[in-house]
């Protein structure tokens, strides 16, 4: 209140004195001319100043103009100072600059609910989510997506590539065997209760430059081991040659108590999953992402075979790109899916991809079924980084930067108990609702198109923005860059 009312009082003061003042003058020297003009405005002193040429009169108009010049001036700066208003100064950082303000328990899993169709504001949406739960309230921060990711390492393989014997594409990392892939398991079903077991198992076909692909009809009493049993993007490590040809590979799995994929990876509905994960063996620390796509569509089992519907569905998830959607591979999926399996898995350079189409019909009692139901699940890996830690990781012990969840794999043999590695999630990004309805018998619905093309554009910047966030947790937060944002006045001395 007290800067208020001088801030008022200041400056009419400096109108009124400089005018008091220089009528005074102008009275001593009878300028009574010069007096009138005081009252004028800027133009008419100017031409009075103008047209007397410099004479005294003349100068004490100019000099009064300039005086309340000056104090209107002031008022207008003093004004500024002491309300400016305020201005958003914007600096990029990197992540290891604010650290400090990171949360104890930042939030590894990021869950994104939308309504199918929804695009228009799922910008700012995303970019809201990729910022939550990181750092403290106070630090008014973005993730540009800038992360300097590292170069991926890998090796010749260890074994012959043989997809019949469990051998199929792999991301191979080490000499010993040690090696990362899809889940080779994803095409076999079994029943184990108290009247009968029996298993289910399509056999992979070889195909050229690291690919296989399956294809088998299979009996109605499988389907609903592979609806609720099998959950999408589920990631097979093999530690090596040794283990592997015992069936000691070990599986990165969700956790049920803080992950949503460990229910909405299994049954129908449509979503994807993005997650950042690193395997650690002995030195050598490898980082991954993978993304995990799952399509549904649900209809009547008692109704005709819905192949209009299986056809769009496939046709439009099978690309973006308008030249790929009169590949003859799409009709012939579609003509044969029918109680049936079909898929592959290609591997390209650090990448891996798996894709699965099935049609199930889930009994409910022995001979019954109960629907329809069908399912595309696309899963993708690509290894990111490697690195060389200064020392091997041990059991129990806490890796290099922070670690949300973290397995520690081990198994049995002959000479006791042994440490395979260690196994951390970073973090995880689950999209659900977006895509589409999975409960909905009609293929545009259950699977929109414009949140599919949306999510082709700008799935880069998602998993940039991703990997931003497992970096700063995980591996080393200097390698991000933030932008970092602080309020100033607007005008400041």
């Amino acid at each position: 209140m007290l800067s208020s009312q001088y801030s008022f009082e200041l400056p009419v003061s400096l109108f009124i004195l400089p005018f008091k003042l220089f009528s005074l003058l102008e009275s001593v020297r009878s300028a009574f001319t010069a007096y009138l003009m005081f009252t004028e405005d800027y133009i008419q002193r100017f031409v009075f100043i103008f047209s007397r040429g410099f004479s005294h009169h003349a100068a004490l108009v100019l000099f009064l103009t300039i005086f309340l010049l000056g104090a209107g001036l002031y008022d207008t700066l003093l004004w500024g100072l002491d309300s400016p208003g305020y201005i958003a100064m914007k600096k990029n950082m990197t992540g290891a600059s604010v650290k400090p303000q990171m949360l104890k328990r930042p939030g590894y899993v990021i869950f994104s609910s939308t309504r199918p169709g929804e695009v228009d504001g799922l910008d700012k949406h995303f970019t809201e989510l990729m910022n939550s739960n990181l750092f403290a309230s106070n630090l008014n921060f973005s993730l540009t997506g800038d992360v300097a990711l590292g170069t991926p390492e890998m090796t010749p393989p260890t074994r012959k590539f043989d997809p019949q014997k469990g051998v199929g594409p792999r991301i191979w990392l080490d000499d010993e065997g040690f090696s990362v892939s899809p889940d080779t398991y994803v095409t076999f079903g079994g029943i184990i209760d108290e009247e009968e077991q029996k298993a289910y198992d399509c056999p992979w076909i070889p195909g050229p430059d690291d690919s296989a692909s399956w294809e088998c009809a299979f009996d109605n009493s499988f389907a609903g081991t592979f609806l609720k049993d099998t959950l999408i993007g589920v990631l097979e490590i093999h530690w090596d040659d040794a283990t592997d040809q015992r069936y000691l590979s070990e599986y990165l799995r969700p956790n049920r108590e803080d992950n949503p994929w460990a229910v909405l990876g299994v049954g129908g509905d449509t979503a994807i999953m993005k997650q950042m994960f690193s395997i650690t063996k002995g030195r050598s620390k490898h980082t991954f992402l993978s993304t995990a796509m799952k399509i549904s569509s649900v209809y009547d089992y008692n109704a005709p075979f819905p192949a209009d519907e299986v056809y769009d569905l496939i046709k439009r998830s099978w690309s973006t790109d308008p030249t790929q959607s009169n590949d003859p591979v799409i009709r012939q999926i579609s003509e044969k899916i029918g109680n049936a399996s079909a898929g592959g898995v290609h591997k390209v350079e650090n990448s891996i991809a798996q894709a699965n189409f099935e049609f199930l019909n889930p009994e409910g009692t022995p001979g019954k079924v109960i629907f329809s139901l069908f399912r595309i699940s696309v899963v993708n890996i690509t290894l990111v980084r490697s690195e060389t830690l200064p020392e091997p990781v041990r059991p129990f012990e806490s890796a290099i930067g922070f670690i949300i969840t973290k397995q520690q794999e081990g198994s049995q043999n002959n000479t006791g108990a042994r440490f395979f590695g260690e196994i951390d999630t970073s973090a995880v990004l689950i999209i659900s609702g977006t895509l589409g309805d999975g409960s909905s018998n009609i293929s545009s619905k259950a699977f929109n198109q414009r949140a599919f093309e949306w999510l082709a554009k700008n799935e880069n910047r998602l998993d940039n923005l991703l990997l931003s966030r497992g970096y700063i947790m995980a591996i080393d937060p200097a390698l991000v860059t933030l932008e970092i944002s602080r309020a100033g006045p607007a005008m400041s001395l």
